[in-house]
């Protein structure tokens, strides 16, 4: 009878055990980083009255007879799922979803802990709550990124630092021109440039369409250059597919403003049919400004051997179109021009080709060839828009890029263009990634990469040691830690400005603790009818 007693004794000893359990996952059920433990059982030794037999001959084999001596506590694990996250908004807070460790240390111990939040001290170290620094890597290389490939050192942030200015090198435009606008239209965009001393200069790119899939451009600043010279790559062509792709740049070279540019007909032909009609555009690029201007030359509906003609500039009021005609010369021998044609500056000249023609005089003329202009403009290989700024700055040399634009027949939308480049800034807050990088924004919304958070996996993170505060140490049975970057191996992501809150199940807790409590319960009584039991044993010799 006093196994039973003892048995009884066991299980309100181990029971108290696991209420003590369930009582301290009940306790930090609001604890950051807080992992629920659970309590498993097992019997212990039995004392065995008889053992087994074989079966032998016409006797049949006997299973042993055993009597259990009580229980014992088998296991207390701990539950590593994750918790919910919950959001605080502060930047030094970090949770972790998925497996993995952060690593904090002391300058000589290192402990884990799932539990981020952290503090930014002082000197910019992120600090656990009881004082330990948060490890991880700091430094970056060439392209910006941080070098991981060395140990862990604790992550200190270069509070107050500056960041100094980059002068710019491109400006990219994007968006559509619309294929079917005027010759003349003309859009504009601005942009902004920075120069060596980290000044910002407006930058005004103005597209002008002068022809069937292509386009010129004009960029200027806000800034005088160094001896008002036009600054090289000021003026670019920009070509286009007849199905709107983007093929090509071109720099343009300006022909002298002392250049009389002609605008030469060959082969023109007079027929008697008034409709007969010949239309060109002609671009020429007048005090710094592309002009567009149209030609148009009609047959004479009841001259024979005499044209009209019509040039003016499409799109631009306050213009006055110049008209005039043009005669045959008898026996074809050329043309006569009233009144004579020049216009702009560059001087635009009309000018037919010498000789006319030479079909019969009984033979009506009829429209032949085509106008063609000899342009106010010659193109080369594109270059750079380069300029230099009065006030000490060195000239800068920015590259421009419309691989981006279209001419598609949909309204031209407003030409985006984005300069690289930025003034000088200071170090104003911090976020983290996913990875764990932890990424400056300066005061001159430029982003830099500061440091990366290291994070640690076990093989077997339920043998780590408990050392309290939510922190834990290796053991024999948890293995070495495995350290590297967030999302990579078993680590899980990082989020920041959030906290992992405990995953005690309260709902699992409290049924747990039912179940628990009447197991006491029973052995307790156990133990009662134990003892009345001896105590009818006793009675016997009454």
């Amino acid at each position: 009878m006093t196994r039973s007693m003892y048995s009884g004794v066991s299980g309100l000893k181990n029971m108290q055990t696991a209420i003590d359990v369930i009582g301290n996952n009940i306790a930090n059920v609001n604890t950051v980083g807080y992992k629920a433990n659970s309590t498993n059982f097992q019997d212990i030794l039995s004392q065995t009255i008889q053992g087994a037999s074989s079966p032998q001959g016409n006797m049949g084999g006997t299973n042993p007879m055993q009597v259990g001596l009580g229980m014992s506590v088998a296991t207390i694990g701990t539950n590593f799922t994750d918790g919910n996250l919950q959001s605080t908004g502060k930047s030094g807070d970090l949770a972790i979803s998925g497996g993995g460790f952060f690593i904090i240390s002391d300058g000589n111990n290192q402990l884990y802990t799932r539990a981020g939040g952290f503090t930014i001290d002082s000197k910019g170290n992120y600090v656990a709550p009881g004082g330990y620094k948060l490890m991880g890597w700091s430094g970056v290389d060439a392209d910006g990124n941080v070098n991981t490939s060395g140990d862990v050192k604790p992550i200190q942030l270069p509070l107050g630092s500056t960041m100094a200015a980059s002068a710019s090198t491109s400006v990219t435009a994007a968006n559509n021109l619309q294929a079917d606008a005027a010759v003349g239209t003309s859009t504009s965009t601005k942009s902004t440039i920075v120069d060596t001393l980290g000044v910002q200069h407006d930058l005004t790119t103005t597209f002008y369409k002068v022809d069937d899939n292509k386009w010129l451009s004009y960029v200027s600043t806000s800034d005088p250059t160094v001896g008002g010279a036009l600054p090289t790559g000021a003026w670019q062509e920009i070509d286009f597919s007849p199905e709107g792709v983007y093929t090509g740049t071109k720099q343009i070279n300006i022909n002298s403003a002392t250049t009389t540019t002609p605008i030469a007909i060959p082969n023109l032909k007079l027929d008697s049919d008034a409709s007969s009609k010949h239309t060109q555009n002609y671009v020429a690029i007048v005090n710094g400004k592309p002009h567009t201007y149209q030609l148009a030359v009609t047959a004479d509906a009841t001259t024979p051997n005499k044209w009209s003609y019509t040039l003016n500039e499409p799109g631009v009021s306050g213009t006055t179109p110049v008209t005039g005609t043009i005669t045959c010369l008898p026996a074809f021998a050329g043309y006569t021009i009233t009144p004579a044609l020049t216009i702009g500056t560059p001087a635009i000249t009309l000018t037919p080709t010498a000789g006319g023609e030479t079909a019969p005089a009984s033979a009506a003329f009829t429209a032949a060839g085509s106008l063609t202009t000899a342009p106010g403009y010659t193109t080369t290989t594109s270059v750079p828009f380069s300029t230099s700024f009065v006030g000490g700055a060195n000239a800068v040399s920015v590259t421009l890029d419309y691989s981006k634009l279209t001419q598609y027949g949909a309204t031209t939308s407003t030409v985006q263009a984005t300069g690289d480049g930025y003034t000088a800034g200071s170090l104003k807050t911090e976020s983290l990634d996913a990875t764990g990088t932890i990424v400056g924004v300066y005061s001159n919304g430029q982003r830099r990469n500061l440091a990366q958070v290291a994070l640690a996996a076990f093989n077997n993170p339920e043998g780590l040691t408990h050392e309290g505060s939510t922190n834990y140490s290796i053991s024999n049975n948890s293995g070495q830690p495995q350290i590297g970057t967030a999302k990579s191996g078993s680590r899980g992501a990082l989020s920041g400005g959030n906290l992992e809150m405990s995953n005690v199940d309260l709902a699992k807790e409290f049924s747990d603790m039912i179940v628990t409590e009447r197991g006491y319960q029973a052995n307790s009584k156990i133990i009662t009818t134990s003892d009345e039991m001896l105590q009818d044993l006793n009675n016997l010799k009454r």
